[in-house]
């Protein structure tokens, strides 16, 4: 059961945040909020499931370091870079780079926390990396078209690689604390940064019909949902399967952004974002293996 709960979580955290690309593109391309407007909205509301908790659940002195990079880099740092990268570049682009957190999280992994992969993660890493090529540029290296959105898929590759640092990180605060109220200091971490930052630019926070309901999606089911059924993976599956599967979120957020806008990946893209999938499960711990019976 727990292992059936595990999947079933972070197949719903992978639903939620493919969708929170299509999402994102419409509140921030289309009806025009700023990117560090949209974010300060979400966090500040996102932060609410987690306050019943959070009031029993206060980090130690001794653990403040970890604290503040976790705050500062995956509250702060890596949404703000997904946030303003998004309504540079289309939906279905934004949702096939999320692939290469897993890649940057196994990275990461393998730097700090002395993890290892199986030989064939190196293949993995290879396919992931030229998956994103094939995404970002489509292998266009003569009109160079790609350069349009170049801007965009750079800020969400830098996302990727801040959120890899934050899901190790993350991976260290749940095994010490309580997962279902901790994320409220760590978003509000990032919020101490932010608001003023928000502030001081003078920025409008449009909210009204059309904005609002795009707003809690993205706090409850892109912020607070994401983070709630990931961390409950990575107690019931481990962190290595739970990143393998993450990666899922790529095939829904292509799906949710067609059925939004009609919005197709080139056949490019779309072997690109299929490799990255691959390469992401060969670089996890556990893959799907075939046994063959032997008959002596």
């Amino acid at each position: 059961m727990g292992e059936l709960r595990g999947y079933g979580a972070i197949l719903t955290a992978s639903a939620l945040f493919g969708a929170s690309a299509t999402v994102g593109w419409a509140l921030m391309r289309q009806l025009g909020m700023h990117p560090l407007a949209a974010l300060v909205l979400v966090q500040a509301v996102a932060t609410l499931p987690f306050l019943p908790r959070a009031v029993r659940t206060a980090p130690r002195r001794e653990d403040w370091k970890l604290f503040l990079l976790w705050g500062l880099n995956g509250a702060a740092v890596a949404p703000f870079l997904w946030f303003a990268g998004v309504p540079l570049t289309t939906a279905t682009e934004a949702a096939l780079l999320a692939n290469l957190e897993a890649l940057f999280t196994v990275v990461f992994a393998y730097a700090f926390l002395r993890e290892r992969v199986p030989r064939r993660g190196y293949v993995g890493i290879a396919a992931l990396l030229v998956g994103a090529v094939a995404v970002t540029t489509e292998f266009d290296f003569v009109t160079f078209g790609f350069t349009e959105h170049l801007l965009g898929n750079t800020l969400l590759i830098l996302s990727a690689m801040a959120f890899g640092v934050d899901n190790n990180v993350s991976r260290v605060v749940i095994t010490r604390y309580d997962r279902r109220g901790i994320p409220f200091y760590k978003l509000w971490l990032g919020l101490a940064i932010l608001i003023p930052l928000s502030l001081a630019l003078s920025l409008p926070f449009p909210v009204d019909g059309k904005t609002l309901p795009l707003i809690l999606f993205l706090a409850f089911g892109g912020v607070t949902g994401v983070m709630w059924f990931f961390y409950i993976a990575f107690q019931e599956i481990g962190a290595m399967r739970a990143g393998a599967l993450i990666s899922t979120s790529a095939l829904f957020g292509v799906a949710v952004a067609f059925a939004a806008f009609g919005d197709p990946p080139s056949a490019a893209q779309l072997g690109g974002g299929l490799l990255m999938v691959l390469g992401t499960f060969l670089t996890s711990a556990w893959t799907p293996r075939i046994r063959k019976n032997r008959q002596g």
